[in-house]
């Protein structure tokens, strides 16, 4: 970020340098991602791509851009290349989910991120041997 006269300058588009496009005067550093947002009807699924900031959820039209859509239930999706791209210049970052989605699409060069922890299993030391179950005393009557 630049100082000008005690006021931090940068880009709209969230990046510190090298980024085209007009500057906006902001005191904080804004994060973005690339997620989500959800839209369709109960059990009829429909995903926008959209960039947002990483602070809050893109609910009611807060983001800054549409990238593209995703239906699971019919697999269509389209997203534009050039505008990921972009934002992922300018320092925005992909949720886990979307980019295993890009990465499906090509965009992105790397591998997929595990979205789900796998369970641990316990390990036991190897002097640890297990107590017999005990039963309760037999009354006779």
């Amino acid at each position: 970020m630049i100082a000008l006269n005690g006021q931090f300058r940068r880009s709209s588009c969230g990046a510190v340098k090298n980024c085209p496009g007009p500057t906006l005067n902001l005191k904080i550093k804004t994060m973005l991602s690339i997620r989500f947002f959800r839209t369709g009807k109960k059990n009829q699924p429909f995903y926008k791509v959209v960039v947002c900031d990483r602070r809050n959820a893109a609910r009611g039209g807060r983001f800054l851009e549409v990238l593209g859509f995703y239906n699971p239930k019919t697999k269509e999706k389209q997203i534009k290349q050039e505008r990921v791209e972009y934002w992922l210049g300018c320092g925005a970052k992909a949720t886990a989910t979307a980019h295993n989605l890009l990465v499906k699409e090509g965009i992105i060069k790397g591998t997929k991120i595990a979205k789900h922890k796998k369970l641990k299993k316990k390990e036991w030391s190897i002097g640890w041997v297990a107590a017999p179950k005990l039963q309760p005393p037999r009354i006779i009557y």
